[in-house]
């Protein structure tokens, strides 16, 4: 079996050769290596070497089974880069969102809650000032009422003596039928009833007393 030191030596010779311009020899005793390189692979040169399989590529394994999962990871999208794909980190954001939406809901009646409770509040406050409100126009009411009652009682009472002083002077028929016909409001505000009619009764009434006198 060839000596692979000697090739491997023999080989660098000639390279040397070529790129110096000179002719080395075609195949230098293993004797005419430099010592440091005798030295260096004495051990290598007196134990067999090792055998390569044809279909060898000539990678290491061995590393690259190591370094592949760093790549992996390197060109590996953030969200499997910090732990693991899809199917394992979807049930945690589901539990998440779920929790998220609760806390919403539960958010949102809260502030249900106090919005109501401030409505009724409001509420209550406006109807307490429309009670006060209403009671305040009764009593206000009340008091123009009983103003209005108590001007037309003295007004009947200043009519009910004038007219039993007039009872007493002699009061003539003409005067008598004028006073009833003033008694009488033939343009009454707020009533739509005719009363022509009753007014000109009054008159020929007036006329046929006034005639027979």
């Amino acid at each position: 079996m060839a000596d692979p030191v000697a090739d491997f030596l023999a080989r660098e010779q000639e390279l040397f050769a070529e790129i110096d311009g000179g002719n080395a020899p075609a195949n230098p005793p293993a004797q005419g290596a430099p010592a440091d390189f005798g030295d260096e692979f004495g051990q290598m040169a007196a134990a067999e070497p090792p055998s390569i399989p044809n279909n060898d590529s000539g990678v290491d394994l061995a590393t690259a089974d190591v370094l592949a999962p760093a790549f992996a990871l390197a060109d590996a999208p953030v969200g499997q880069q910090n732990g693991g794909g899809s199917e394992r980190t979807s049930p945690a954001p589901r539990a998440a969102m779920t929790k998220e939406v609760a806390e919403n809901i539960k958010r949102w009646q809260e502030e249900q809650k106090v919005m109501l409770a401030a409505k009724d509040a409001e509420e209550e406050k406006t109807k307490d000032e429309w009670r006060k409100k209403a009671k305040d126009e009764l009593v206000d009411w009340y008091k123009k009422r009983e103003q209005q009652l108590k001007e037309l009682k003295q007004a009947n009472e200043k009519a009910e003596k004038q007219h039993a002083a007039d009872g007493d002077r002699g009061q003539s028929v003409d005067a008598a039928w004028d006073e009833v016909a003033a008694l009488c409001d033939a343009k009454p505000k707020g009533c739509s009833r005719d009363v022509s009619r009753m007014k000109a009764l009054l008159v020929h009434l007036k006329e046929q007393q006034t005639g027979k006198n």
